[in-house]
Order: C-alpha cells, then structure tokens, then sequence
C-alpha cells in the first residue's frame, strides 16, 4: 500500500466510487461483477480496511474494491488512481 492509500476505509473509497455506503452493521453488496448481489453479502472488516463476501469468497482492501468495480485493472494502477484523485 502507498502512502497516499494507508488512511483510506473501505467505506470512503465506497463514497469516492459513488457506490453504495454499507448499512449500519457494515454490510454491503458484493462488489465482484461476477456475483449478481441480490441481498448484501459482503462485509466490512472491523477495522474498515478491508472487505469479504460471504456467498462468492471475494475479498481484499480498498484497491482490490478499485478493481472490482472496474476503475483499474489491477492494484498497482488503482493505487496510480487513488494518487490522481487525492491530488
């Protein structure tokens, strides 16, 4: 992780990806486009840095979410856009 990701929360990445927020008990819906997330089955990790969904086994932190959601084809370009956007 970069020093520009370090601070970041799966929920605020969630808002700087214009996605759905958690509910109040940290459940969201599965960000992995290949799992047609009806009900949330991801959740946040305690520490609200990383993420697991319990129905498909997808996992990972704040650029792995990057990623999911197609903002980057993998972690070190979602990293390189974590950088343009906290600039």
């Amino acid at each position: 992780m970069t020093d520009s990701t370090r601070g970041l929360t799966v929920p605020l990445v969630l808002r700087l990806l214009g996605a759905q927020a958690p509910d109040s008990s940290g459940f969201m819906h599965c960000p992995n486009p290949e799992h047609p997330d009806r009900n949330p089955s991801a959740h946040i990790t305690p520490d609200q840095r990383g993420w697991a969904c319990f129905a498909c086994n997808a996992r990972g932190g704040v650029l792995d979410l990057i990623v999911c959601f197609g903002f980057a084809s993998d972690r070190k370009e979602a990293a390189s856009w974590l950088e343009q956007i906290a600039s």
